[in-house]
């Protein structure tokens, strides 16, 4: 259980990372003219029980983290 939660903190830091890579990319780029922002979605990875093949009683889940799972541009009409 504790490599589990070892790879869940590892995926939210990744996605973090991932996350203030493309605001730093818009930041950085928001007086260029013609400039469009990125935007970024996320997705949950499954969930599991505390015991793996088990049927947990008390229905308790742990999550697996989450992943940038696509980004898209924000093509609105600028200033």
């Amino acid at each position: 259980m504790l490599v589990r939660a070892l790879y869940t903190s590892t995926a939210g830091i990744q996605a973090s990372s991932s996350y203030l890579d493309l605001l730093g990319n818009n930041i950085s780029n928001a007086d260029t003219i013609g400039f469009k922002s990125l935007l970024a979605r996320f997705q949950d990875f499954p969930y599991f029980g505390l015991q793996p093949g088990a049927s947990d009683p008390d229905g308790t889940l742990l999550g697996g983290g989450a992943a940038l799972a696509f980004t898209y541009g924000l093509f609105t009409q600028g200033p």
